[in-house]
């Protein structure tokens, strides 16, 4: 085949063409994310979604909702933030891949870490990551936010900047300069 292509008609009539490989991968993806937020939004607690339902009852009767975002990417800026009035928590930043492997790009995440297992993993990382050492997760977060602030120093200093934020919630692998995390702690 070699002019492939691809029509997806959805329930807009919205129709999306696609005549190269790369095109018709691009939108296979996008179908599959809003497949995945589509079955995240009919999981939801207290939902009363029925099968079959159109997206707005899902809507309409959802009482939560959820941002779940999955990813590769790289760790870095491991530290504990001790606030005036609360616990300490455990922050890092993830320098999330996107693209083409060809043109990768980088959008920079920084993660409040929570639960106990996520917490254990990225302090078991964290003499890795402050030793220099490339670390790269599979991560997933939870409830993704842009938030402002405004540059204290340097070219930039008065600006204000955006910066992307959200709960890291999981880690499904590491490797550190292409070893798999596990098998460095067997041989440690």
């Amino acid at each position: 085949m070699n002019n492939p292509s691809l029509t997806i008609r959805h329930h807009c009539d919205t129709v999306v063409e696609a005549s190269t490989d790369r095109e018709i991968d691009a939108h296979r993806l996008t179908l599959r994310g809003l497949f995945a937020i589509l079955m995240q939004l009919s999981v939801l607690k207290d939902s009363t979604y029925q099968p079959g339902g159109s997206v707005m009852s899902i809507i309409a009767n959802a009482k939560q909702f959820a941002l779940l975002t999955t990813g590769i990417g790289y760790l870095s800026r491991i530290r504990e933030i001790e606030p005036d009035d609360g616990l300490p928590f455990l922050v890092v930043t993830i320098s999330a891949l996107r693209g083409w492997d060809e043109e990768v790009r980088y959008t920079y995440m920084d993660c409040r870490v929570s639960g106990r297992v996520c917490q254990a993993y990225v302090t078991n990382l964290a003499p890795y990551v402050e030793a220099g050492d490339k670390v790269l997760i599979r991560f997933r977060t939870h409830d993704m936010f842009a938030d402002t602030f405004t540059y204290r120093q340097g070219p930039k200093q008065g600006k204000v900047g955006v910066t992307v934020k959200a709960k890291l919630v999981g880690i499904e692998w590491a490797r550190v300069n292409g070893v798999a995390f596990a098998e460095l702690e067997e041989t440690a």
